[in-house]
């Protein structure tokens, strides 16, 4: 008898065991005496696992919680025809307090291997009573929600993180909104222990529609170091992270010590859309980035096998930092290889300045890896920066591989102020690349408007270096305007084009730009150019209070080169020193021919006018050109 009763029990065991998993709609409150907590739930959830259909967990309205030391920790897993999905309601869930002292991987929530989970709607808050910042001692919360894998081979995949509020406990540096890594256990962040298949990786991982705020970074998502395991297939899209404290954060295992709002290392394929990111004048250490995409760590490179999308697209970026001088990047992409297209599309970048005069460089955009293909449209800039560096709006100086493409289209500077004398400032800036004759490059319909300079600060609207023989790219310059610029005592420039294997500049307006120094309207070709032409450009209302005008300036000397300078309307330039409509410096065959040149006007004693000005080239063509209305002193 005793042993049919214990068959019983066992018989009844199992059947709870097998039969009792998670399924249909769970409600936590606080009077439910199966689901009184979030806790009690989850823990359900981990011992019983989610049936058929899936689960959602609700905590519903009014039943705030408070997580568990570390953080809940969800192991289960669900699939596609059994999600999880752990739904808020808005209720707020306060980090426990005090943590363990010293740790650095507490959370709110943790998905340790879990698959196919969704959590959404809650307010995640760090605990007030939690105040110790040291990170040798603390006892703060490090992650809103972390995501690290359960072993090498079984990683948290198709998760889903939204619409959650996520605040923490800034200035503490190690604060993250939403973090994930596949490169270190759960338990251990600073010891490298990489995922040893693509099963160990979080793809497909979407975080979407969040508001993150008091931390140091927003979110932070670090894939493999073997190409071949790099999580794959990410979407950042919708969060409005508010961040930014300092860069002296311990070593978490490969990822950057700098601020950033959105860090992705060694991801495939991602989306990064329609964020807003803000960091307004909390940053008192290291580098600031809005996004920061880049391949980084011991080995890692990479795949080959298949191409690679990534998107950045519609964000909205604010970066200013406090006194420190460090470098600021809008948005920062590096290390790729010839599989890699990149968008980078109707993106917002603004401010880029400090609380105080600084002297570190400013980026809008850097792309300083060599993708395939690189397509910048559509931004738009909005940059007032008081540094005594240099600024970049745009800096594709990299490589671009055979046969790939590299388009500026529709983009916009605003306004661009800068309020300190020095560096240089550059609308597009490419050198020290060499992109072979394979290459295209075009900058298309592009506005350069309402830029303000100081003192000794030199102007490029597109400065493109690249290439070093005349096997170099070809590039395409049409429908770009630059006008509205008050510079300072340094030269302007609105094209400076120098290699380049064919170079085609037309239908472009330059207009009302005023400055103290040289300005070079459209100076174009070196020893390496066999191809180049210069037509229907406008060039218009140009004037320096010290030093000459160039409208064109060309010195396409290649064995063979062949230039077209026509169609061209060159008028109202004023300088105190000479000035020069069109200047054939240096050339094969130059071919100048209908163009328009009137009201070209120099008032200083010892200024020159000239239409045409021939100061070298071997065959120069030059007629049917109209010229009118030059003036100098007698």
């Amino acid at each position: 008898m005793k042993k049919q009763f214990l068959l019983m029990l066992i018989s009844l065991f199992w059947a709870s065991f097998a039969f009792g998993q998670l399924q249909g709609v769970i409600t936590v409150t606080s009077g439910d005496p199966l689901y009184p907590t979030l806790s009690a739930a989850i823990d359900s959830l981990n011992h019983q696992g989610v049936g058929d259909g899936g689960v959602t967990i609700m905590v519903a309205p009014g039943n705030p919680q408070t997580a568990p030391a570390g953080g809940y920790a969800i192991t289960a897993s669900g699939d596609p025809s059994k999600p999880i999905i752990i739904q808020g309601n808005g209720n707020m869930v306060t980090a426990f307090s005090p943590q363990t002292a010293g740790a650095i991987n507490d959370a709110i929530f943790k998905i340790i291997g879990g698959d196919w989970i969704t959590i959404s709607g809650f307010v995640m808050m760090e605990n007030p009573a939690n105040t110790i910042t040291d990170a040798g001692t603390n006892d703060m919360t490090e992650f809103g929600v972390a995501l690290f894998y359960a072993n090498s081979d079984d990683g948290p995949q198709n998760c889903s993180i939204i619409g959650n509020t996520i605040i923490l406990g800034g200035p503490y540096q190690n604060t993250f909104g939403i973090y994930a890594n596949s490169r270190h256990t759960a338990t251990s962040m600073t010891s490298g222990a990489n995922i040893t298949s693509l099963d160990g990786a979080f793809n497909n991982l979407q975080i979407l529609n969040n508001t993150i705020s008091n931390v140091n970074m927003g979110v932070v998502l670090v894939g493999s170091a073997t190409g071949d395991y790099m999580a794959r297939n990410i979407v950042v899209n919708g969060n409005n992270i508010t961040y930014g404290y300092n860069g002296t954060i311990s070593s978490y295992y490969s990822v950057s010590g700098s601020v950033n709002g959105i860090l992705l290392n060694s991801i495939v394929n991602v989306t990064v859309n329609n964020n807003k990111l803000t960091s307004d004048n909390t940053v008192i250490s290291g580098t600031l980035r809005g996004i920061y995409h880049y391949v980084s760590g011991s080995g890692a490179a990479l795949p080959t096998s298949f191409a690679i999308v990534n998107n950045f697209n519609n964000n909205d970026i604010y970066l200013k930092r406090n006194t420190v001088n460090a470098s600021i990047y809008g948005i920062h992409l590096d290390n790729y290889n010839d599989s890699v297209t990149n968008y980078v599309i109707a993106d917002t970048i603004r401010g880029l300045g400090s609380a105080a005069t600084y002297t570190s460089t400013v980026y809008g955009i850097y792309h300083q890896g060599t993708a395939k293909n690189q397509y910048f449209k559509k931004n738009i800039f909005r940059i007032n920066t008081n540094t005594s560096g240099s600024v970049y709006v745009i800096n594709g100086g990299n490589t671009i591989k055979s046969n790939g493409i590299q388009m500026l289209d529709s983009n916009r500077v605003d306004t661009l102020y800068k309020t300190v004398a020095g560096g240089t400032v550059y609308f597009y800036y490419s050198y020290y690349s060499s992109s072979d004759s394979t290459v295209k490059k075009y900058f298309t319909n592009n506005i350069i408007d309402n830029v303000t300079l100081t003192g000794a600060t030199t102007f490029y609207g597109y400065y493109d270096s690249d290439g070093g023989a005349s096997s170099a790219a070809k590039k395409y310059y049409n429908n770009n305007v630059i006008k509205n610029l008050t510079g300072g005592t340094s030269a302007v420039y609105g094209f400076y084009v120098r290699y380049g294997k064919v170079i085609d500049i037309h239908n472009n307006i330059i207009q009302q730009l005023t400055n103290g120094g040289n300005i070079n309207c459209i100076y174009a070709g070196n020893s390496y150019t066999l191809e180049m032409k210069i037509y229907n450009n406008k060039i218009q209302n140009i004037s320096t209070t010290s030093g000459i005008i160039n409208g064109i300036y060309s010195a396409a000397s290649a064995t063979g080169a062949i230039v077209n300078i026509y169609n061209d309307t060159i008028t109202g330039l004023n300088s105190t020193g000479s000035v020069y409509g069109i200047q054939i410096y240096d050339g094969i065959t130059t071919n100048v021919y209908n163009n328009l040149l009137y009201d070209l006007n120099s008032s200083g004693t010892t200024g020159t006018v000239y239409g045409i000005y021939t100061y070298g080239g071997t065959t120069n063509n030059i007629y049917n050109n109209f010229i009118s209305e030059l003036y100098a002193p007698s």
